[in-house]
């Protein structure tokens, strides 16, 4: 499921489709601007709607079902809110559950092959061509990733910019690259998703609490 502005109280009815006809996992995505939805700006959640999101989303993979299956949570600060929430277990649930480890597993640990044989770190990052797998192997663009200097800065959270350069949680978010990039042209800087103020509890309880809606979206001048 894309997790857009209109379907954000359908996450429980699809939750209970896989549970129905035995499903082996149930897989949420944020929306990213790319692709089809790259003129779709109306169709992202608020960053107070994500935090509402994902904090249900939390609540309801701990409920207990009939049948058993995986919950994958592709949006990098839902590692804040588990961590957040569930501070004993998070470490073990990061390490070998969570899938949405945007700037450790995409860029540098993944990689996508594209119908005509671009590869790209991201299935998100269709401006972000490595090589093509008719010209060189798997095997050596892989190595290119490894080696490029782009790809080691990324990486490392201390380079990040804005409030995610400064965040106590960037070790283990970092934001989403791809969209911090559709929206400033940059992808070190923020993700204007995510509404978490950092080092301001105050605002944090008011946005988890009431639904503030004061951080806007950046919109990317094109």
């Amino acid at each position: 499921m894309a997790i857009t502005s209109i379907n954000l109280k359908e996450a429980e009815h699809i939750i209970a489709l896989a549970e129905e006809y035995g499903a082996k996992f149930v897989w949420f995505n944020h929306l990213l601007p790319c692709g089809r939805a790259r003129s779709q700006y109306q169709l992202e959640p608020t960053p107070e709607q994500y935090e509402w999101f994902l904090n249900n989303l939390y609540d309801l993979m701990h409920k207990t079902y009939k049948r058993k299956f995986d919950f994958h949570i592709h949006c990098p600060f839902f590692a804040r809110i588990y961590k957040e929430r569930n501070p004993e277990r998070f470490q073990d649930w990061f390490e070998n559950e969570f899938t949405g480890k945007c700037i450790y597993f995409l860029f540098g640990g993944y990689l996508s092959v594209l119908e005509n044989g671009d590869v790209i770190p991201c299935f998100y990052s269709e401006g972000l061509k490595i090589g093509n797998i008719r010209e060189k192997t798997l095997k050596q663009l892989w190595k290119e990733v490894q080696e490029k200097e782009f790809y080691k800065r990324i990486k490392d959270p201390n380079n990040l910019k804005g409030k995610c350069g400064i965040c106590e949680y960037r070790d283990i978010c970092g934001g989403c690259r791809t969209r911090a990039y559709a929206y400033t042209g940059d992808y070190f800087e923020s993700d204007p998703a995510c509404a978490y103020a950092p080092g301001n509890p105050i605002v944090n309880r008011l946005h988890t609490c009431t639904g503030a809606t004061n951080i806007a979206y950046l919109k990317r001048n094109k």
